[in-house]
């Protein structure tokens, strides 16, 4: 997370980092990297995620050794977002948000973010 507060119209920007914590070389699809998605602060509505919008990217197998790091960034442009870019992108209003990096099934914590008038 860049900061906790940005202004309506800004664009946040995120970032995670993928940690092989296996005592062994792990090999994962990292094609299209992990995804971030971002919720209302209670969590009960999903407005926006990062691959709503974006073509599939083409598989990429990547081999990371025992303890090896690779950081994602993403940035967010303040609307909403469906699967396959359904529906209108509205802009959110100012408010308490949350974001989550999700790749497959792993998840991370959330982190909370503010909007501002």
């Amino acid at each position: 997370m860049g900061q906790p507060t940005y202004r309506v119209g800004d664009q946040p920007a995120f970032g995670t980092v993928i940690t092989n914590i296996s005592s062994a070389a792990c090999s994962r699809d990292l094609g299209a990297g992990p995804q971030f998605l971002v919720y209302t602060l209670d969590g009960q509505r999903r407005l926006w995620a990062s691959n709503d919008c974006n073509q599939d990217d083409p598989a990429e197998l990547k081999t990371l050794k025992a303890g090896e790091q690779l950081s994602y960034k993403g940035t967010w442009f303040g609307t909403t977002s469906q699967p396959q870019c359904a529906g209108d992108r509205l802009q959110v209003p100012a408010g308490a948000y949350m974001v989550v990096a999700q790749l497959g099934a792993v998840r991370s914590a959330a982190e909370p973010f503010n909007l501002a008038s």
